[in-house]
This record gives structure tokens, C-alpha cells and sequence, in this order.
């Protein structure tokens, strides 16, 4: 509904004097199309969109004005177009998407997109890689009650947890996938050597643990593969924690089962 009141508003209210009318004469409708020499007629008349009116003059030759009188629209025929949004068989009038595109408020909000853009394009550039004297990479991820520290440099893919190898450290493969996501997702896995310290929470929040730190360690040692990290949702710690049991409940929300003898 919100849609339909804007492409009406749009079509509906706007009215154009001769002196627009005779400039809209002389720029080209397709070079930029405006609605601003769009309707010729008064918005609660019922007249066609002939512009024959006794006190307004016709529309140039060539305006948007000009297109609808020869399309014969009345204002009902042009309600029901507004509602169905059927403009594909009226020669003349532009595309929806057009006339949608024509709000100003959506063009504002393209701007301060745009604006967005550009700012976080500087800000990336700003960014540089960050290793020690030894050129790993450092960082610390966090999952639930687990902290894990991560070591990242180039190597030949080797991989550590508390001094053993990642896969007889979790047993379970779906830790194992979760864990290495950040690698896969920059198609780097088997170019680095990983070596983390992990300590508290159990083995799902450890693997979350070491996937953040591994996501945050790659985007210091190459910042250029943070947007991928970032768009995937790694760069951000995973604040979900299990709620705390609550006095008279069985677990956080749970109630006992109700015996009536």
C-alpha cells in the first residue's frame, strides 16, 4: 500500500504551466525523463488526460503531457493501472521501476549509500598488515565460555590445538568444518600454518572460538580479505549464549510436569 500512495503521489498531484511545458518542448524525453511536465489537469478533476481544460493551455508536442492525451487515459482508467501496475501496454509512459526510481526519497537514500561507500572504501585503505617479528599473525576469538589465542603465518597448512593436530583434537568432523571455515571462504586452506591455544567451554564453543580468531588473524596478515570474511558473518563474535535456569523451572523456560495426585 505504501508503494502504491507513493507511485500515486508521484502521478497524481503534479501540474506543469506553459513556460515548463515549452522547456520540457525543447530537452528530450529520453535523454531525462521527468514527471515534473507529467499531468496536465487538476488531481481531483475527472476529465481525461486530453489537457483541453478552458483555463489550462494544451501540452507541447513531444512532453510526457502530450503522450498521455494521445493515450486517451481518464483518472479511474489510470487508478486501476496504478493498482494492477500495468504500464507495459501504454505506448509513451516509462517503465515502473523508472517511476519508482524517479522518488526523491529514494534518491537520497542512494546518496547517502553512495556516501557510506565511499567512506568505508577510505577506511579500508587505511588498513594495513599487521604481523610480528616473526610475521605471524596474532588475534583472539571468543564463543560462549571459550577464548582461543591463534598464531597464523605461511606455512604448509599445519595446524595445531594445545600442542596436538586439529583433527585428533576434535574428534567430531562437523567441528572440524566449522573451525576451518574461515580458510575455505578465502580459498587459502593449506596456505598458512595455524597455531592456537584454546581454553574453557566445551568442544562447540572451542571451534567457534578458533573460527573467530582464524577470521580475525587472516584480516590482519591480508586486509584485503575482510570483506569476504565479513560478508560471511566470521568477523563478528557470536554473542549467543545457553539462558540461565530460573528458580521454580526445570531449565530456563521448562516448568516441571504437573501431577494432580
Amino acid at each position: 500500500m505504501a508503494s502504491l500512495a507513493r507511485l500515486r503521489s508521484l502521478l497524481l498531484p503534479l501540474r506543469h504551466n506553459a513556460a515548463a511545458a515549452a522547456a520540457a518542448a525543447n530537452s528530450s524525453f529520453l535523454e531525462r525523463p521527468t514527471l515534473l511536465p507529467l499531468l496536465h489537469r487538476n488531481m481531483f478533476s475527472s476529465r481525461s488526460f486530453s489537457g483541453a481544460g478552458e483555463h489550462e493551455p494544451p501540452p507541447a508536442p513531444g512532453t510526457f503531457g502530450h503522450l498521455l492525451a494521445q493515450s486517451g487515459l481518464t483518472e479511474d482508467a489510470l487508478d486501476s493501472l496504478i493498482a494492477l501496475k500495468d504500464f507495459t501496454g501504454i505506448e509513451g509512459l516509462p517503465p515502473l521501476e523508472l517511476i519508482e526510481e524517479m522518488d526523491p526519497e529514494g534518491e537520497k537514500k542512494a546518496m547517502r549509500r553512495e556516501i557510506e561507500r565511499r567512506k568505508q572504501e577510505e577506511i579500508d585503505k587505511t588498513r594495513v598488515k599487521t604481523v610480528d617479528e616473526f610475521g605471524r599473525a596474532y588475534a583472539t576469538g571468543k564463543r560462549k565460555e571459550s577464548i582461543a589465542r591463534v598464531w597464523l603465518a605461511q606455512g604448509e597448512g599445519k595446524f595445531t590445538i594445545n600442542g596436538k593436530a586439529f583433527d585428533n583434537y576434535f574428534p567430531d568432523i562437523a567441528n572440524r568444518i566449522h573451525m576451518l571455515e574461515p580458510l575455505v571462504q578465502t580459498n587459502t586452506l593449506g596456505a598458512f600454518d595455524v597455531r592456537s591455544t584454546v581454553k574453557g567451554g566445551g568442544t562447540t564453543g572451542q571451534s567457534g572460538a578458533i573460527r573467530h580468531g582464524i577470521s580475525k588473524a587472516l584480516q590482519l596478515f591480508d586486509p584485503s580479505l575482510r570483506p569476504l570474511l565479513k560478508s560471511a558473518g566470521m568477523m563478528t563474535r557470536d554473542a549467543r549464549v545457553v539462558e540461565r535456569k530460573k528458580p521454580g523451572k526445570a531449565k530456563a523456560r521448562k516448568s516441571y510436569q504437573w501431577v494432580k495426585r
